[in-house]
């Protein structure tokens, strides 16, 4: 990994590394240009594995006809794993294929022609199709870039578990859960525009039975197959197609509403208690010894354990084993609004990526430059 200012390979194009205000450098990297990639012998310092130069050309020939799965087309610099995936991008089949497929697709849908790449001033009715990726995390940091659109209409259409993530948001008047209530509404007051979040089948379908000749943008578009900083990329891609000057993506963060009102029943926890998130989406993003966590932490500190009802068995097994007077369970017991609000009354979070996307909502109430 590069450090801030270190070179490679004599090539500026791989060099330019980035550093977030008030963090770390991000020791990640840009991709070389179109120009570098066809011509450039250097660029094994990205790390080709080049047997001859006719194997060289064919290869970068593939890759630039697959740039629009691979470039970051948003403004500013975007934090990703893009200059390690490309490295060994030949090891990716399903990459290419998922391109190819989504290409292809988007064809046959005769969608292709209604692709736009800016938002006009004239779009002042939005639909935000936001399907891809419907973990809660996810979801509020690819729509996190929604607040650039404030002054228009903006009608969003999620999963149904993230509808209550969204309620009484500034930017989404209205948050639709089936494409149905989308198209009913398109019919009484018809949409300048939808934003759909990839070029996915899951996004375009319902797309398509909104109004199939809608004119539409992508967020990430084909974009795929590396890891990337959503929340930076949202920002820096609607600043992008609303012909926006760079410097707002200095405003990248997360933003949720939840939490803020007095609830008529709340759960009583009590204040400046240390929350510990529970569970997980995918198993593999889960970890499981937080009952060795929470007896190493002082007998004093009140705790509360929080999460969906994935960690439910693990937080039942930890209460009855710690026997602590002071550990409160509400793992799966809480909604969004509820867990929220709990969370907006604690002191410290403790807490893994996946667990009910706590983190990413722990970081929209107390932004990192704050």
């Amino acid at each position: 990994p590069l450090k801030l200012g270190e070179k490679r390979g004599g090539d500026d194009h791989v060099t330019d590394s980035i550093e977030a205000k008030n963090q770390n450098p991000v020791d990640l990297v840009r991709v070389p240009p179109r120009s570098t990639l066809l011509a450039c012998k250097e660029h094994k310092a990205v790390g080709f594995k080049l047997s001859n130069k006719s194997l060289f050309k064919r290869q970068a020939l593939l890759l630039q006809l697959m740039r629009p799965s691979w470039h970051i087309d948003a403004l500013g610099d975007t934090p990703s794993d893009q200059t390690r995936f490309l490295s060994d991008w030949a090891s990716h089949p399903r990459w290419f294929l998922k391109f190819v497929k989504r290409l292809v697709i988007m064809r046959l849908l005769g969608q292709r022609g209604r692709l736009r790449n800016r938002i006009t001033e004239d779009d002042r009715k939005i639909l935000w199709i936001n399907l891809t990726a419907p973990s809660l995390g996810d979801a509020l940091m690819d729509t996190s870039g929604r607040v650039l659109l404030k002054g228009r209409e903006v009608h969003l259409l999620t999963h149904p578990k993230n509808a209550e993530l969204f309620a009484g948001d500034e930017i989404f008047s209205r948050v639709f859960t089936r494409p149905e209530e989308a198209r009913e509404e398109h019919q009484r007051h018809r949409y300048d525009l939808v934003l759909v979040d990839s070029f996915s089948p899951r996004s375009l379908r319902p797309k398509i039975l909104v109004d199939r000749a809608l004119p539409f943008v992508g967020l990430y578009g084909f974009l795929n197959g590396f890891e990337i900083h959503r929340t930076f990329f949202s920002f820096g891609r609607l600043a992008k197609l609303l012909s926006l000057p760079g410097s707002e993506v200095s405003r990248a963060r997360l933003t949720i509403s939840l939490g803020q009102s007095q609830l008529n029943a709340p759960p009583k926890v009590q204040e400046n208690s240390i929350a510990v998130g529970i569970g997980g989406e995918w198993s593999f993003r889960t970890y499981t010894r937080w009952r060795e966590v929470i007896e190493l932490l002082p007998p004093e500190w009140p705790l509360v354990m929080l999460g969906s009802s994935n960690g439910r068995e693990l937080a039942e097994q930890i209460e009855e084993r710690i026997g602590r007077e002071n550990l409160q369970n509400l793992v799966g017991h809480t909604s969004l609004e509820e867990t929220c609000w709990v969370l907006r009354r604690c002191q410290i979070y403790i807490g893994r990526m996946g667990a009910y996307g706590i983190l990413h909502r722990l970081v929209a109430f107390r932004p990192w430059y704050s």
